[in-house]
């Protein structure tokens, strides 16, 4: 017999999607085939857990957050470019 192991966030954000498709649904009139009706809904242990939100996952030894590097200013070389002006008189149209 085959199981699958599914995180709880995961499972939330999937009824959450499906809960807002619902939602939609009732607020635009959708013609539904042969009274066709849209369900969602879980058990009560599922909504106290879906309530209470997904539960923290820790790491068992997590890396301490790196130093932010401090970059050293720039200095801009004059290399002799010069922007091009298109604002100028000759390029006006007219």
């Amino acid at each position: 017999m085959d199981f699958s192991i599914t995180p709880s966030a995961r499972v939330f954000k999937n009824y959450q999607t499906q809960e807002r498709y619902g939602e939609l649904n009732k607020k635009i009139s959708v013609k539904v085939v042969q009274g066709q009706v849209d369900r969602v809904s879980i058990s009560g242990k599922a909504y106290e857990a879906f309530e209470k939100g997904p539960e923290p996952q820790f790491m068992d030894a997590a890396p301490a957050p790196a130093e932010p590097v401090k970059e050293a200013p720039v200095e801009k070389a004059d290399d002799g470019f010069q922007a091009f002006d298109f604002s100028s008189p000759e390029f006006s149209a007219g």
